[in-house]
Parts: structure tokens; C-alpha cells; sequence
């Protein structure tokens, strides 16, 4: 499992912890991003990213590393390491206007994100590339978003559909898994 160290450097490093699971909180203060022992009796907290304007979502690709997040003041998306390796890259920096939630697809290799002023749910690559806008019409004000890519599932907070749909706090779309653009109720 992958806990917080210090580098010799000062910088924090993530690392294996005696092969044993330990608790860990990952998440943004709108500053910066955080990563908590929760298991430690102090949940000592590690600052992974600083000098943030405006963070609002994370989420993160496990088996490289890979952490993304949503600035809301800046309208982009942004990508770092989780280990430090490398400086923070934009990923997606046209047409947002508030990117308020963002999730990643570790199958698919995808991002998904809402846009709550836009009223729109969108997708591209990992790397900002191939984006592709889900969902536009009779939202309102799309907030968090959530997947469960083993089960073709993304779930999504303050959806309204328009044409009698009502409002959904928990609406949700199954993706077909050998067609990204396959998209029906989940």
C-alpha cells in the first residue's frame, strides 16, 4: 500500500508500508491536495500538490500514479504524479467553465467530468485527447460524478432531465464496454 514519506529532498514520496493495507484519504482544499494517514493516531496529513487556485474534484489512476484534478477558478483540468516525479501538466483547458466533478475510468483508460454552467457531462482520454461531449441536453447543473467502470456504470449528483425524466440525485448511464459511444440507463 502506498503511504506518505518525506525525500531526502524534502519532497513527499509515496511508498510501500510493510505490505499491509493503510487507511488513506486523498482530497483537495481548493489550495492544495492532501493525502491523510488515517491510520496514524494524529492522521497526519501530506500535502501532494500546493499553490492551488481553485481545486474542486480528484480522483486518481492507481497503477501509474496519476493524479487529476479540477480547477474551477482557472477552468482546466490538471495531472500530476502521485510520487512527484514530475511537475503538474494541463490536461483539458478549453471550453470549461466550471469543471465541478471528475472521475477516472482505470479500465478504459478515460476521464469523465461535469460541468455544472455548461450543463454537460464530457469524456476524453487520459491525456485530454478524444474528448467527447455525453450529455447536454436537460441537465441542470451537473455536479459530482462517480464511476463503476467494472459494471459500465457512472452515477452523477444534480441531474434534471428534461421530457418528464424529473429530477435524479443519483442518475446513472451503462456504457457498453467495447463501445464508449454506446450510452443507455443503467
Amino acid at each position: 500500500m502506498l503511504v506518505p514519506s518525506s525525500g531526502g529532498d524534502g519532497q513527499s514520496r509515496l511508498h510501500l508500508h510493510n505490505d499491509r493495507a493503510v487507511p488513506q484519504l486523498l482530497f483537495a482544499n481548493r489550495q492544495d491536495i492532501r493525502l491523510v494517514d488515517a491510520g496514524h493516531p494524529n492522521g497526519n496529513a501530506t500535502v501532494i500538490v500546493n499553490g492551488l487556485e481553485d481545486a474542486a474534484s480528484l480522483d486518481f489512476i492507481y497503477d501509474e500514479n496519476l493524479l487529476f484534478w479540477t480547477d474551477v477558478t482557472l477552468e482546466v483540468i490538471k495531472q500530476t504524479w502521485l510520487n512527484a516525479s514530475h511537475m503538474s501538466r494541463d490536461i483539458v483547458t478549453t471550453g470549461l467553465v466550471s469543471p465541478d466533478g471528475l472521475a477516472c475510468d482505470w479500465l478504459s483508460r478515460k476521464l469523465y467530468w461535469t460541468d455544472s454552467e455548461t450543463n454537460r457531462i464530457e469524456v476524453s482520454n487520459l491525456d485530454g485527447s478524444h474528448r467527447k461531449v455525453l450529455f447536454w441536453d436537460g441537465l441542470d447543473q451537473p455536479r459530482a460524478i462517480a464511476l463503476d467502470p467494472l459494471n459500465g456504470c457512472a452515477f452523477t449528483t444534480a441531474l434534471t432531465y428534461a421530457g418528464g425524466g424529473g429530477t435524479c440525485c443519483c442518475g446513472g448511464w451503462r456504457r457498453d464496454a467495447d463501445d464508449s459511444s454506446s450510452v443507455g440507463p443503467c
